[in-house]
């Protein structure tokens, strides 16, 4: 299968015949924008077609214990929509806290609100539409499932 999705900053190709391209590009991204220098080395993202017309994506880095079921934390945040003091997604929700990318305080996002976000974002910038997106933050990191 071969899907356009935006994550992390922009637009990306899956194809399921060869994801390391999309896992990749979204590693670079995130050690190149996101992450301090001393932590490119733990990045690591794994994405695979689980199901007909269902991709799975793994950040596995930068989990975090003691999270509401229904949270994400700002890094993660940051990593799933790449948004850093040079980009800024359309449909963004720091702006609904009052912060910004590098606001350097302990936050938490919704994943409701994260989703509602990531939904807009894929109708603005002209990504492949999807039928359903479930994410959810755990020890080893981000579990993002989407259904087109």
């Amino acid at each position: 299968m071969k899907k356009k999705i935006f994550i992390t900053g922009k637009v990306r190709e899956f194809d399921s015949t060869n994801p390391k391209d999309f896992t990749d590009g979204i590693e670079e991204y995130i050690k190149n924008n996101i992450v301090d220098e001393e932590l490119a080395d733990i990045i690591k993202v794994a994405a695979s077609e689980t199901a007909p017309n269902e991709i799975t994506i793994d950040m596995l880095f930068g989990g975090s214990v003691g999270l509401g079921s229904d949270d994400i934390t700002r890094e993660m945040y940051r990593c799933f929509t790449g948004e850093y003091k040079e980009f800024i997604a359309e449909n963004t929700i720091w702006w609904m806290a009052g912060f910004d990318p590098d606001y350097m305080m302990n936050v938490m996002f919704s994943i409701t609100d994260t989703i509602a976000a990531h939904k807009k974002n894929t109708r603005f910038y002209k990504a492949d539409r999807y039928k359903s997106i479930t994410m959810r933050q755990t020890i080893t990191g981000l579990h993002i499932v989407i259904g087109f």
